[in-house]
């Protein structure tokens, strides 16, 4: 498996996957100590905020971003 992308090791340590894919990068995880180290600083980060892990990685802030607000809503911005 190639490492996953930022954001979903970012949900990964915010407990935010479905079981299969949490699963999977569970798994990744066994194996790959760059992508651990970037959980345990999402981890860590939320731990000092109190709350959920913050996507460190510019690149994906847009995608963090569009993942916490969920599908846009046509029917409020028509409104």
């Amino acid at each position: 498996m190639s490492c996953p992308e930022p954001i979903v090791l970012s949900r990964f340590a915010d407990g935010d996957l479905a079981a299969s894919e949490r699963r999977d990068v569970d798994r990744h995880l066994r194996e790959c100590e760059d992508c651990r180290d970037a959980v345990d600083g999402d981890e860590a980060v939320a731990r000092a905020l109190g709350g959920k892990a913050v996507c460190p990685d510019p690149e994906c802030l847009a995608l963090f971003i569009d993942d916490a607000l969920g599908p846009p809503r046509v029917d409020v911005v028509a409104a």
